[in-house]
């Protein structure tokens, strides 16, 4: 991921990336207020976040996960 916000200021010289971190919640209404281009989220299939409506979702990485049981 460190390439990846810089990898299209190549290509767009007037883009100026920047990373903000936080949490979905808190940051989702950014988005859809435009003060914000998009957020990498997790989701989980056991309990999938609500997407408003206006969102979009885009999966880039399916991984399983797998619960640790104690021995």
């Amino acid at each position: 991921m460190p390439a990846a916000p810089t990898a299209p200021a190549a290509r767009y010289p007037r883009l100026t990336p920047s990373v903000r971190d936080g949490e979905v919640a808190d940051l989702l209404p950014a988005l859809l207020h435009g003060e914000l281009d998009l957020l990498l989220i997790e989701n989980w299939s056991n309990r999938p976040r609500h997407i408003p409506e206006g969102g979009a979702v885009r999966t880039i990485l399916t991984e399983e996960a797998q619960r640790i049981r104690p021995p």
